[in-house]
């Protein structure tokens, strides 16, 4: 309800259907969040309600080293607010994984797997081109190693900044 509430909310401008506005075939960004506080990512739909996400940073929680996540979302078209306007909302919830290197490589690897929600925003400022802001989080189980008897909870979060195309 709160999304189509936002979405009349938007001025007739940003509704305007006539010009053939589609959702994103992919978006690429700068990202903020946790386990890695910066990093980039990019995602890529694979099939009408199908996308993969890749991501990796740096910082936070894993000091100097850095980290990889990834995910395979189902966006479904139910949960798109003005997939043909200006101006659109969409959601996803996905499988995601992270996997973060020992330092140097030496060592034991962390990994985590669970399930993933995701909003982007996505304005666009041509039929192909546009303004994409993302918002995804999760929280699965994690391990250190081959270790499978001390998994414990690994929560994750990440903003995005970037561009949809």
């Amino acid at each position: 309800m709160i999304p189509l509430m936002l979405f009349a909310a938007l001025p007739a401008w940003a509704r305007d259907t006539g010009v053939g506005y589609q959702p994103p075939n992919s978006t690429l960004g700068v990202s903020g969040g946790t386990p890695w506080l910066v990093g980039a990512r990019g995602e890529a739909w694979f099939a009408d309600e199908l996308s993969g996400e890749i991501g990796g940073g740096t910082l936070g929680e894993v000091d100097d080293n850095f980290g990889v996540d990834f995910a395979v979302r189902w966006r479904p078209d139910a949960l798109c607010f003005g997939c043909e306007s200006r101006a659109l909302l969409t959601f996803g919830v996905a499988v995601a994984a992270l996997i973060e290197p020992a330092p140097g490589f030496e060592g034991p690897w962390d990994f985590a797997v669970g399930p993933d929600l995701a909003a982007t925003f996505v304005y666009w400022f041509g039929p192909t081109y546009g303004l994409a802001i993302s918002a995804r989080g999760g929280v699965g189980a994690g391990w250190t190693g081959d270790v499978f008897d001390e998994v414990t909870p690994r929560p994750w979060g990440f903003g995005t900044l970037g561009l949809a195309f």
